[in-house]
């Protein structure tokens, strides 16, 4: 099965539910699979997939994006008084991103798998579905909330000024030490 194929089939077994949930196929994307659900104040949640060719085998990286409005309002706020090593956010550009191995940590597999006929793209599809509506769906729900998105980047209340931890988190492109 060549990598073609491979995501042609990816996109015949995935499309039908990310439909459902509201997403939408960006065809025009040639270097990976991309899914789109916009809403108001150019906000956005992406699912993004891209394969990793091993000729007659094939392995699958993907994950969700979410662009936030008013977190980017005050980045870029943030950004004209004191610039960031990174260059200007994008208008398409997620806020906050996360893949499997991101959402479980860091020593997690994630999905292993390689496939080499329609059966395996159709079995890692499945749980790649079960992710999304279990795990990455109701977490997305999640950072619509602000105080959501504080407690990801700053912690719960107990855990606010321990800074043994050193945490790092992605905020646009922008990589914080916490």
């Amino acid at each position: 099965m060549n990598k073609k194929e491979t995501e042609d089939y990816i996109i015949k077994y995935l499309d039908g539910y990310l439909t459902t949930k509201g997403f939408k196929h960006k065809k025009s994307q040639k270097t990976q699979i991309e899914y789109y659900r916009k809403f108001d104040n150019n906000s956005f949640e992406k699912f993004s997939l891209s394969t990793i060719n091993y000729y007659d085998s094939h392995r699958l990286r993907f994950g969700f994006g979410k662009r936030i409005s008013v977190v980017e309002e005050v980045i870029t706020k943030i950004n004209e008084v004191i610039p960031f090593s990174n260059p200007p956010y994008k208008k398409d550009a997620n806020t906050l991103g996360f893949g499997y191995n991101s959402y479980y940590g860091i020593n997690q597999d994630g999905l292993p798998d390689y496939m080499e006929t329609e059966q395996d793209v159709k079995n890692i599809v499945e749980k790649i579905i079960d992710f999304t509506e279990k795990e990455a769906l109701p977490f997305l729900e999640k950072l619509n909330d602000l105080s959501e998105i504080d407690k990801l980047i700053n912690g719960d209340d107990k855990n606010f000024w321990n800074s043994t931890d050193k945490n790092t988190f992605n905020l646009g492109g922008a990589i914080f030490l916490m």
